[in-house]
């Protein structure tokens, strides 16, 4: 096994790193956005369509859910080598990628998808079709299975983005597809508590979440229904969830936004990434922007124009928004019968201006910071033509 040589003082040196394959390094000067090199996957190589959806830092590894493997795949931040890919046995299996007759991609029932690390425990809640799977961290198995029924019953399809409370150990997980949420005390692994969203209003599903312990309410992004078409930020408060009654707040309208991914920052404020090529036909033309919420004042505070965006992380460190923006366009609007430009996008969350997006590979719609070695790690499938994403894998970009 080769090790990634990161020579994080001027430059980085050319370098391979082999633990399920051949990784690629180019040389690159170490600043903000700066590619650093990639990691591979196991099985993924250049042809090979990869689909993986969430990833999380904790406790010196890095965590990102692979579908193709059934699993979540494991690196050390430190030495950055591969791990290995926690996985189940029988019913204890994750489900993969889910397809169509015709051979799309059904994403509402593939799992793995969203993450997190349960501190001071070996515990992984992981979401997957029907259910949450708890993985033991030293054994990389999957070691118990949470069901998430919906109103009347199991639903067939996946729990996709979830958050924690880590000081009063409540799991937050959305079912997009059905409009349900369920909240989970993780000392017990027991269902607490679950929100239906009114079905007369046409909720067109759920995205990602955040506990905000200063407001100790719960956020999520909300899709949109037939009051907000284009999406909102819906709350709820920790005492409401407490009381197994969870209590809708009146929700922040997200104008022309479908939203996607959510991140927490200074003085209450939170990044939420916007992608209006979501909205079909109906976005062409639409600006591609991301905004940036006043938590505490309920309301959007700032709206910037750079977009395409799904998942995205804050760095306290650099004080600035990591966001995977796989279907930004040099344009700063939609046009649909124009190439995507896929880029790791960079805001400033003082100055609340978006820096020069910095090119990634297919499909990168993933950005997870590691602040303590000052790395964004930003998953991409084999990328023809580009000599740094060919493989596919895991781009390592620095972030200051």
């Amino acid at each position: 096994m080769k090790k990634l040589n990161l020579i994080l003082v001027i430059a980085i040196s050319a370098a391979t790193l082999v633990a399920c394959g051949e990784g690629s390094i180019g040389t690159a000067t170490k600043q903000t956005g700066a590619l650093l090199g990639t990691l591979p996957v196991p099985n993924i190589a250049s042809g090979i369509n990869f689909t993986y959806d969430g990833g999380q830092v904790a406790d010196g590894k890095f965590y990102l859910t692979d579908r193709n493997n059934k699993g979540v795949d494991v690196y050390d931040t430190a030495t950055l080598l591969f791990i290995g890919t926690a996985q189940g046995i029988g019913a204890l299996a994750f489900t993969g990628q889910a397809f169509n007759p015709d051979g799309s991609a059904n994403n509402d029932q593939t799992g793995p998808n969203s993450l997190q690390k349960i501190p001071g425990t070996n515990k992984l809640y992981v979401t997957d079709v029907n259910s949450v799977k708890v993985v033991d961290t030293n054994s990389l198995q999957v070691v118990k299975v949470i069901p998430i029924p919906g109103p009347t019953g199991l639903t067939g399809n996946r729990t996709d983005g979830s958050c924690l409370d880590a000081e009063h150990h409540i799991f937050m997980g959305m079912n997009s597809t059905d409009s349900f949420i369920t909240f989970i005390n993780t000392d017990t692994d027991t269902i607490i508590a679950r929100y239906d969203y009114d079905q007369a209003i046409n909720p067109q599903g759920l995205e990602v979440c955040a506990y905000v312990p200063s407001l100790q309410k719960f956020f999520v992004n909300n899709d949109g229904n037939d009051i907000n078409l284009n999406g909102q930020l819906d709350s709820f408060s920790l005492a409401s969830v407490q009381a197994a009654k969870p209590v809708l707040d009146t929700p922040i309208p997200l104008a022309d936004c479908n939203p996607n991914g959510l991140a927490v920052g200074p003085n209450n404020e939170a990044v939420i990434a916007c992608d209006t090529s979501g909205q079909g036909v109906a976005g062409e033309g639409k600006p591609l922007i991301t905004m940036i919420a006043d938590l505490a004042n309920r309301k959007v505070a700032y709206t910037i124009p750079f977009g395409g965006s799904d998942l995205a992380s804050y760095d306290p460190v650099t004080k600035r928004y990591f966001l995977g923006s796989r279907n930004w366009q040099a344009g700063g609007k939609v046009v649909m019968s124009l190439p995507k430009n896929p880029s790791l996008g960079i805001i400033d969350a003082v100055t609340h201006k978006a820096l020069t997006p910095v090119p990634a590979g297919k499909g990168a719609h993933t950005a997870v910071v590691d602040s303590s070695k000052a790395y964004v790690f930003v998953p991409f499938t084999p990328t023809s033509g580009s000599a740094d994403f060919a493989n596919g894998g895991i781009a390592v970009y620095s972030t200051n």
